[in-house]
């Protein structure tokens, strides 16, 4: 192994969470290579060392929600570019044409599933297949990309 692989391993060493095999062979290698022991002495360094708690001021938590308080009265500018009366207009048109999508692609599958439940009773291997084929090309259908793609070929 290469200093690199064992310098991963530094971290796994300290939290005692190597397998004995491996652990040995990192002790060899340590007992060979000076710059890992540095780097396993820093490691430990860190790893010792005790992290202050910091405390926030004791008026944090009111300077936030006067910050948000104010952000959220303040009256956000429109875009320009839009005209409202277009935007007003073309949701609605936009939400028409997606229900009048959804209820001719409801309609289509209701027929496929028709079609599919009349057909007779599974009995050989190929119709089997056959059935399994044309349950597959319905559920391809079930998308509005496909649904759109079979309305335009009848």
């Amino acid at each position: 192994m290469t200093c690199q692989r064992y310098q991963s391993l530094l971290l796994l060493y300290l939290e005692n969470r190597l397998a004995a095999k491996e652990e040995h062979r990192l002790q060899e290698h340590l007992a060979r290579c000076e710059h890992c022991q540095q780097r396993l002495s820093e490691m430990r360094t860190l790893w010792n060392k005790e992290i202050p708690v910091l405390q926030p001021a004791p008026d944090f938590l009111f300077a936030v929600r006067r910050r948000i308080a104010e952000a959220a009265s303040k009256k956000v500018p429109r875009k320009k570019g839009r005209a409202p009366v277009v935007e007003s207009v073309l949701k609605p048109v936009v939400l028409a044409v997606m229900l009048l999508v959804s209820l001719m692609a409801g309609k289509k599958l209701a027929e496929r599933l028709d079609s599919v439940r009349t057909s007779p009773a599974i009995s050989t291997p190929q119709s089997e297949e056959l059935y399994a084929l044309e349950m597959l090309q319905i559920h391809s259908e079930w998308s509005l990309v496909g649904v759109y793609l079979s309305l335009g070929e009848e």
